[in-house]
C-alpha cells in the first residue's frame, strides 16, 4: 500500500506539476521505497521458501555457498553437497530457493560486500574478500543489485 501510495502520487506529480523539484523529489521518494522494498525481500529469501527449510540436501547446498561465497566454487561443487547431478541440483535449489545457485551465490557476495564497505573497507579490498574477480566486476554487480557504486555506499 505505501508503495502503490508513491506511484500514485508520483503519477499526479507528473501529471500536474510543473516544478522540476516536486517530480524530482516525488520520484526519488518513489525509487528508495522501491529498492528497500526489493532488498528487504532479497534479503529473506531463505526465510521465505518453506522447501528450502524443510529440505536437508537444500540446506546442505545453500549452507555450502553461504559459507564459500568468497570462493570460485562451480555448479558440480555444489551438486556435490547435495548428492545430486548438476542438473537435479540446478532444478531442485530453483525450486526450494526461489533463485539459482548463481544468483544466490552472487547475492551472498553482494550481502558481505555492503557488510565489508559498511564496516570501512575499501571497494578494492571488498572485491577480493567477497570473490569478486576485481573491483570492476564488484562495482558491476553492486550498483545492478543495490542501486549505487560501492563507493558511494561506503559514503553512506
Amino acid at each position: 500500500p505505501y508503495l502503490a501510495s508513491l506511484a500514485v502520487g508520483l503519477h499526479k506529480c507528473l501529471e500536474q506539476s510543473h516544478d522540476r523539484l516536486a517530480i524530482d523529489q516525488a520520484f526519488e521518494q518513489f525509487l528508495v521505497a522501491l529498492i528497500e522494498r526489493q532488498r528487504d525481500f532479497r534479503e529473506g529469501l531463505g526465510e521465505r521458501f518453506d522447501g528450502a527449510a524443510r529440505d536437508p540436501i537444500i540446506t546442505t547446498m545453500r549452507d555450502y555457498i553461504h559459507h564459500t561465497y568468497d570462493q570460485d566454487i562451480g555448479l558440480d561443487d555444489v551438486a556435490r553437497m547435495g548428492g545430486l547431478s548438476r542438473y537435479q541440483a540446478l532444478r531442485r535449489f530453483k525450486a526450494a530457493v526461489g533463485m539459482t545457485p548463481h544468483a544466490y551465490l552472487v547475492d551472498r557476495r553482494v550481502r558481505a560486500a555492503r557488510q565489508f564497505l559498511a564496516a570501512g573497507d575499501s571497494p578494492a579490498d571488498v572485491a577480493s574478500q567477497c570473490g569478486f574477480y576485481d573491483q570492476s566486476h564488484l562495482n558491476r554487480v553492486f550498483k545492478r543489485r543495490v542501486g549505487t557504486t560501492p563507493a558511494q555506499y561506503r559514503r553512506g
